[in-house]
């Protein structure tokens, strides 16, 4: 991970703060980066799909409120800790963009807890988030139950 903040710092991004989705464990947790000039964010999530679904399940409307109003503030990338490989590439298609229009999204968390999908299933979805944001389309999530 040090090489990682190292490759943002070069960029001008600042770890602005750390999101934890459990009161009581510092597991799992996600970073936002934020680089004012060109206000554009990157979260990066650590642990997200770790946690046993039969343990306690963190709350996905509280991820996704917390991601809207990143959405409303900035530009953003998301990607798990563990799939970092396109970050450097995807960076500089963010950072050319000019416009933006605000889409909304509709998701069930059923079908996107990063705990229920697993792994796999979650860096998928994040690189289709990427790509529908590095097509111009800033998301608003709405949760449907």
């Amino acid at each position: 991970m040090e090489i990682l903040s190292q490759v943002l710092e070069k960029r001008g991004y600042v770890c602005m703060e750390t999101i934890v989705y459990y009161e009581n464990r510092p597991h799992p947790f996600s970073e936002r980066w934020v680089n004012e000039s060109r206000k554009a964010a990157i979260i990066i999530d650590h642990d997200i799909c770790e946690q046993p679904v039969c343990g306690a399940t963190w709350s996905y409307q509280g991820y996704v409120k917390k991601q809207n109003e990143i959405s409303m503030a900035y530009r953003w990338l998301r990607y798990d800790a563990k799939d970092v490989k396109s970050l450097a590439s995807e960076l500089d298609k963010l950072e050319a963009l000019n416009g933006f229009r605000f889409v909304e999204k509709q998701v069930d968390p059923r079908k996107s807890h990063p705990q229920l999908i697993g792994r796999v299933l979650y860096q998928k979805q994040l690189a289709e988030w990427r790509k529908e944001m590095l097509q111009g389309n800033s998301m608003k999530v709405l949760v449907s139950l």
